[in-house]
């Protein structure tokens, strides 16, 4: 049985949306990926681990975009964890022929993958990840949906389905703070 969570909606301000060439257009570029050790890894930040075929020209939400398939590579190193499931998913990528940034991600596990040793397996993963223009042209996150089926020895399994939807909303310009005479925020040293 798959328990569903609701589906959650963050508001978000749309100043808060990334800018043009930021951080999700570098991802697409390998040249220009680093991989910054803090944050949640994605396919993007492991794009050493696939084999990348450009299938067709494609759209994406009425975008014109190339059409990237991934598919793990043969022989990479066991990683463990979280990086050991994503090594292991095949998938496809839309990006923009405008600016190269992420529009969609979708993807599924090849096969089921043992972490730590057997006492987690990790039976099924899919997710779709879909971003939309704002006014100013920036792509911001659409819409995250992932689900998945885990089987923990010898006692229980949950197979779980989440989706989280953003909502970029524009808002009005913040008041300006007062200054002090020096020309800084009033009252802050």
């Amino acid at each position: 049985m798959v328990e569903e969570t609701e589906v959650k909606t963050r508001r978000i301000a749309a100043s808060a949306a990334p800018s043009p060439g930021g951080k999700e257009t570098e991802r697409i570029s390998p040249e220009l990926h680093q991989k910054k050790p803090t944050e949640d890894s994605s396919i993007l930040d492991h794009l050493e681990l696939f084999e990348w075929k450009l299938e067709a020209e494609d759209e994406s939400q009425g975008e014109p975009c190339y059409r990237l398939g991934f598919t793990p590579q043969n022989g990479v190193k066991a990683l463990g964890g979280r990086d050991e499931v994503i090594a292991k998913t095949r998938g496809r990528c839309w990006v923009a022929k405008s600016d190269f940034s992420k529009r969609r991600l979708e993807g599924c596990l090849t096969r089921p993958v043992e972490v730590l040793g057997f006492l987690v397996k990790v039976r099924e993963v899919d997710f779709l990840s879909t971003t939309r223009r704002l006014a100013r042209g920036v792509a911001a996150p659409q819409q995250v949906c992932y689900r998945f089926w885990v089987e923990v020895f010898p006692v229980f399994e949950f197979h779980e389905r989440h989706t989280q939807k953003f909502d970029f909303v524009e808002t009005a310009q913040t008041p300006a703070l007062p200054q002090d005479q020096k020309g800084g925020v009033a009252g802050l040293n």
